[in-house]
């Protein structure tokens, strides 16, 4: 029952304004009837009367009344059949349905879309080829720090089915590896084609920056995250990290960094092996990001699940309706009635000229003996 209502209830007309057309033609067989109206509209319009043959004879009568035979009074125009009368009424019906615009809502459209972009910014630099980055087993496995990042951002990205998300390696220059998108197998192969100094030797984080910026130009989402992960220190932007860090702030770029490797100390002279820990926290704290050391494969991953963690898994849903029109059906059907009434009509009028063919071919040859008759007489 439940299911039939809601059928029901899913077509809705368009223009149901046009209903008010239906009584339309009772309304006007109503006003005909009136005398002042009707007087008016049959001198414009007459009544059709069929047109026919006939011969006068004043002394018809006479004629008739000698072979015992009435005179045949003229039969006014009938009203058409009930068929005819029941046809119309279904085409003007259907018509004026047709005109009102009816349609069928279908079924909702469900659609979940991403409402996050994030961008892993990956340091391929030569020193990414240092094996520090333990196993925590107990197979005292070393892995490179290239390895151990290339593996960890692969189940990263596999956990974020939700995000759109994109690739940007830096070494001595910075390139964008991968568009944003949901291809997470085609990310997970770009991941896996890197190697350490395929960009070259140094280090070039404001130009990485620089990279996010232009990749996050286009985008429309409110939600740009930017995951960037490095072991060493600038040595080979272009673009200044602080002037990077500013247009990042613009344009609504959230910033988390990830240490690897070997710390600067107060001591030493900032080189490429070590890690500049001031502007890694100045680029995450004035955005909103957090920065994370790790120092070895345990402290990485435990690193990718708390980031993870910081950005919930949200989706906007959308949902829409289509609506089909069905003026088509009632307007066809309207044409196949329109059509059988003229068949109808056509069948009605053929029996009318038979039978009337008969009645007069009787009245001749009844006519005929009278004449003859009256002759013999």
């Amino acid at each position: 029952m439940l299911e039939w209502v809601s059928a029901v209830l899913a077509f809705q007309l368009q223009n149901a304004l046009w209903l008010l057309l239906l009584p339309v033609p009772y309304l006007w067989r109503m006003c005909l009837k009136q005398g002042a109206l009707a007087s008016h509209w049959q001198r414009y319009f007459p009544a059709y009367q069929p047109r026919q043959d006939v011969l006068r004879l004043p002394f018809l009568a006479r004629l008739l009344a000698q072979g015992g035979q009435k005179v045949a009074r003229v039969q006014p125009v009938k009203s058409p059949i009930l068929l005819e009368k029941i046809i119309r009424l279904c085409v003007w019906t259907l018509c004026v349905i047709a005109a009102a615009g009816p349609y069928r809502i279908e079924p909702p459209v469900i659609q979940n879309v991403a409402v996050r972009e994030v961008l892993l910014a990956l340091d391929v630099s030569g020193s990414m080829d240092i094996r520090d980055m333990v196993v925590a087993d107990d197979s005292g496995t070393v892995q490179s720090r290239m390895d151990a990042v290339i593996e960890l951002s692969d189940q990263f990205i596999a956990g974020r089915q939700d995000d759109h998300i994109g690739l940007a390696v830096f070494g001595s220059s910075a390139f964008p590896l991968a568009p944003f998108s949901q291809d997470y197998r085609a990310l997970q192969q770009k991941l896996n084609d890197l190697y350490p100094g395929i960009a070259g030797d140094q280090t070039a984080i404001g130009d990485v920056i620089g990279v996010a910026i232009r990749l996050f130009e286009t985008s429309e989402m409110e939600d740009k995250v930017l995951i960037l992960l490095t072991d060493g220190n600038d040595t080979a932007s272009e673009l200044p990290p602080e002037v990077a860090l500013e247009l990042a702030i613009e344009h609504g770029i959230t910033i988390h960094t990830i240490a690897i490797g070997t710390i600067a100390t107060d001591d030493q002279a900032l080189q490429e092996e070590v890690v500049d820990l001031a502007l890694l926290d100045r680029l995450s704290d004035k955005t909103g990001g957090q920065r994370f050391m790790g120092e070895n494969r345990e402290e990485l991953q435990q690193i990718f699940s708390a980031i993870d963690e910081l950005m919930p898994h949200e989706l906007a849903t959308y949902s829409w309706s289509q609506h089909a029109p069905l003026y088509m059906m009632p307007l066809g059907l309207a044409m196949l009635m329109l059509g059988l009434l003229v068949v109808v009509a056509f069948v009605v009028a053929f029996v009318k000229g038979v039978v009337k063919g008969q009645l007069n071919r009787k009245r001749g040859a009844s006519l005929s003996d009278v004449v003859n008759d009256g002759v013999m007489l």
